[in-house]
């Protein structure tokens, strides 16, 4: 009854043991084909648009989607935006993503004093640093 056990028990080490090595190997095997995939791409491609203008308190508010249209990831992402045409300057504001995450998009907002329709709004992204 003991060798029966013993023989039992070897049984599954050895299946629990191969299915966690094939589980390992396919970790490693994704996280380098996804190195390689990245290594021929020269970077990420913020592309921004308004997706809403209202008002909010004093001013207003124009909300946008920046989105990263690469597989590689920008971090600090900065964004500004700058209203033309309602002043003798262009009104700026600007604002910062932290992460933007490759083939994804976040949501952001930036504030102006003057309603935005009143001029000639213009959004796009300014830098990033690699994480």
């Amino acid at each position: 009854m003991g060798e029966e056990k013993r023989k039992k028990s070897s049984s599954l080490e050895w299946i629990a043991g191969i299915v966690g090595s094939f589980l390992t190997l396919s970790l490693v095997g994704l996280i380098v084909w996804q190195d390689i995939r990245q290594s021929g791409n020269p970077g990420p491609v913020i592309t921004v648009h308004v997706s809403e203008v209202e008002a909010a308190g004093s001013g207003y508010r124009v909300e946008f989607v920046a989105r990263n249209i690469t597989v590689a990831t920008a971090a600090s992402v900065e964004i500004e935006g700058a209203l033309k045409g309602v002043a003798d300057e262009p009104i700026v504001s600007h604002t910062n993503l932290s992460y933007v995450p490759g083939k994804s998009e976040r949501k952001g907002g930036l504030y102006f004093p003057i309603d935005p329709s009143t001029g000639q709004l213009e959004i796009r992204a300014l830098g990033y640093s690699k994480p």
